[in-house]
């Protein structure tokens, strides 16, 4: 490779990690203030999670349409028009008055975010060798995370403070106060201050987080539009070294008919069914997590957003490393590695992730147990998946092939969200969520007037909230990750084949292309 196709691909790469890493805070910013969107337009669980579920759906339904467009005519091209259509309502849905308004805007705004992964992944495959392409692919995943890690924390010190600095789930503290002359009324005070506050002062601060994400959305279209170089499809590929790959991609293009073809390769089958059960819980803790923190484990916005970002770290560098990893473990076994790469990972995820969500730690125990829990159950993307997709499929198509499989996982998992808020609901915190904490103005001070006994029944009701959160959180992402790490097994039966296929129908072309030459 000359020095020019080198720095061609890094300046390619990083500018779509650029794209990924504004994206990825976008996907990230209505969880960030959910708890003060909720509030405003008195909106329970259930409603907030039928945002994310029917942003996740529409994203997810466009995606293939995303790919197939980029497979057909330009990726670059494709890239531009999803960066402006999605920072164009982003920014828009800063002004929504209602919720009906909110619904539709995010919408928009996720038929445009979808139009990033399935061009970039053909660019990079395109780009990389089979050897390399979990390590590309792993760095252009930690630069997204990254956009979560750096952008949310600031997204959410935009966000209405908390006046009470979460007091009232310090059960000692309280205890003090409850003997404490005046200790009592203090803390009632203080709870309709916070609560006076955020429908005053503090009324509508999470509308400036989408303003300035929604920029940074355009702005990162000028920047694919000036360093994003754009290479021959299957210009990577070992068995074109030597030909002319602009050439042989002129000739194989991507058909209708290979559509139907992805669906029935019987290794995508499997990660169809795998991804559909791991991506339910990724869906929950991105759409739940930051606001898990705030009204179960009552931490201020900024400080619940800061440990969200610090186990965004830890999954970015679980990207990372599991890219890595993936590409050690193909080169020690071709057909297996990369299947146990993602089941190792899976395995290891699993108790972590129920220790984060019932153990009871203060802020730094939760950034803690959340980094090494992000680290050790984020490899399968990167690490199995995705170069398992490149591996199995013509490169002409390789782009809808990822955008389909993405259908899938996150069209499927999408109802995680959904089914997480409807269970918290249900399972106890409806109430309080819909006519509890929009009203607290109201609530508190009447509750005030019965003292320990008023405010105490205020207390108990957030605990029971937040209690019912953890639980349908606790069921929405073990369980399925169970059954995540057993389909993966079927993936052994079938990749070796498959891989096969496509590298003897890669050798066909390469016989036919040297004798065309000659």
């Amino acid at each position: 490779m000359s020095g020019g196709e080198a720095s061609n691909r890094k300046t390619t790469l990083l500018s779509l990690g650029l794209a990924n890493f504004v994206h990825q805070a976008d996907l990230e910013t209505l969880p960030v203030y959910i708890t003060s969107i909720a509030r405003e337009l008195a909106q329970p669980r259930t409603m907030m999670g039928l945002v994310v579920f029917s942003r996740t759906v529409f994203y997810t339904v466009a995606a293939p349409i995303w790919g197939y467009l980029a497979d057909k005519y330009s990726r670059k091209k494709i890239l531009l028009a999803g960066c402006i259509i999605w920072g164009i309502f982003t920014i828009l849905l800063a002004f929504a008055q209602d919720y009906n308004q909110l619904l539709i805007l995010r919408i928009l705004t996720g038929i445009g975010l979808a139009s990033i992964l399935a061009p970039s992944f053909g660019i990079i495959n395109d780009y990389y060798t089979r050897e390399e392409r979990g390590k590309a692919l792993g760095i252009f995943a930690l630069i997204g995370i990254l956009g979560i890690a750096v952008m949310i924390p600031i997204l959410g010190m935009l966000d209405a403070p908390s006046l009470t600095g979460g007091i009232e789930s310090d059960l000692t503290q309280l205890t003090l106060l409850a003997f404490t002359p005046g200790g009592i009324q203090l803390l009632t005070s203080l709870l309709i201050l916070d609560a006076n506050a955020k429908f005053t002062v503090f009324l509508g601060c999470w509308r400036r987080g989408f303003i300035i994400v929604g920029a940074l959305s355009l702005a990162i279209s000028l920047v694919l539009f000036l360093l994003v170089k754009e290479p021959p499809k299957g210009a990577a590929e070992a068995e074109f070294e030597g030909l002319p790959v602009k050439e042989m991609s002129d000739v194989y293009k991507i058909s209708r008919k290979d559509l139907l073809e992805i669906v029935k390769i019987p290794t995508m089958i499997v990660l169809f069914a795998q991804g559909i059960a791991g991506v339910i819980p990724w869906t929950v803790l991105s759409a739940w997590l930051i606001h898990w923190l705030e009204t179960a484990k009552y931490q201020p916005p900024g400080v619940a957003t800061t440990v969200f970002g610090l186990i965004v770290v830890g999954v970015g560098i679980g990207n990372a490393l599991g890219g890595y990893i993936g590409d050690r473990m193909h080169k020690w076994n071709p057909n297996r590695g990369r299947i146990l790469t993602a089941q190792i990972s899976i395995f290891l995820g699993i108790p972590l992730t129920a220790i984060v969500l019932t153990a009871q730690l203060d802020a730094l125990g939760y950034a803690v147990m959340g980094f090494i829990t992000g680290t050790a159950l984020s490899w399968s993307g990167t690490g199995a998946v995705q170069p398992i997709v490149a591996d199995v499929t013509k490169p002409e198509v390789r782009g809808t092939a990822f955008a389909i499989e993405q259908f899938f996982e996150a069209g499927f998992s999408a109802f995680g969200a959904l089914l997480a808020g409807w269970m918290a609901d249900v399972l106890g915190g409806g109430f309080f969520m819909q006519w509890m904490s929009p009203y607290a103005y109201i609530w508190l001070p009447v509750l005030g007037g019965y003292g320990f006994a008023g405010v105490t029944t205020w207390i108990l009701a957030a605990y029971a909230s937040g209690q019912a959160l953890t639980s349908a959180m606790l069921f929405t992402t073990v369980v399925p990750w169970t059954v995540c790490l057993l389909l993966f097994t079927l993936a052994y039966r079938y990749y070796p084949a498959d891989r096969e296929k496509i590298h003897s129908l890669l050798e066909e072309r390469r016989k036919l292309m040297v004798e065309k030459k000659t």
